[in-house]
């Protein structure tokens, strides 16, 4: 039987483990998403902020400044 005390010390040091990336991990995804958004709009920037949510999920908000979207041509 895990004691609540070796739980919450359990998954404390496992959240700590999972929020450790390095910067350069936040700087290539940044770059991987600009490339991305950047066939479909003209941006003016991008910001993108990772939350370790409690649950152990990541969530990413992404925010895009952009004038003008590119109009897209499709093969129907």
């Amino acid at each position: 039987m895990v004691l609540k005390s070796e739980y919450s010390r359990i998954k404390s040091v496992l959240f700590k483990d999972k929020s450790n990336r390095s910067e350069n991990f936040n700087t290539v995804l940044k770059s991987e998403i600009y490339d991305l958004l950047s066939n479909y709009m003209e941006l003016k920037g991008v910001e993108c902020f990772f939350n370790l949510q409690e649950n152990g999920d990541w969530q990413i908000k992404i925010l895009a400044n952009t004038s003008n979207f590119y109009s897209i041509k499709t093969g129907v």
